[in-house]
């Protein structure tokens, strides 16, 4: 996000050269914090040894690779195919037999119902978020992801 920041700035200070300054002012100040934000992600996988994940699909394995923190599965491997019965009863055995705890993470734009009936099967814990957040959703989010996941990893709670 911080790299996207960086280069929305520079485009769109390239287009109004008379508002470059403060393009260029606020894309740094946005960029600087959301580069902390990734500081504080890479913290994350030194706490959460004790934690797999299951994805509701592969487009949030990249923060969880850039976090340190182990993915077990992924609910959906294709994102407008629900995940088959037999896929299910797999993953939950997989769960079950993991010595670790489990965490489902959803997707707004998924429909929760399959993801909680996999979470309460397996006796693991599940998170979410809204279908249309407000600007500077995404800052304020991750910021209480880390505090989150940071918090489950250090206390042990599902």
């Amino acid at each position: 996000a911080a790299v996207m920041v960086k280069n929305i700035a520079e485009g769109l200070a390239s287009l109004a050269p008379g508002e470059a300054a403060v393009l260029r002012a606020t894309g740094s100040e946005l960029e600087g914090r959301l580069n902390k934000l990734g500081e504080e992600v890479a913290k994350l996988g030194k706490s959460g040894s004790g934690v797999d994940f299951i994805l509701q699909h592969d487009a949030l394995s990249w923060f969880f690779h850039d976090a340190g923190l182990s993915v077990m599965g992924v609910l959906q491997e294709e994102a407008d195919e629900p995940p088959s019965a037999a896929a299910l009863g797999a993953l939950v055995k997989k769960m079950k037999a993991g010595k670790k705890r489990c965490i489902v993470v959803t997707e707004p734009q998924f429909p929760e119902r399959v993801a909680r009936s996999l979470a309460r099967d397996a006796g693991a814990g599940l998170a979410s978020g809204p279908a249309n957040p407000p600007a500077g959703y995404y800052e304020k989010v991750m910021a209480s992801n880390v505090a989150a996941l940071t918090k489950v990893l250090r206390d042990g709670a599902k």
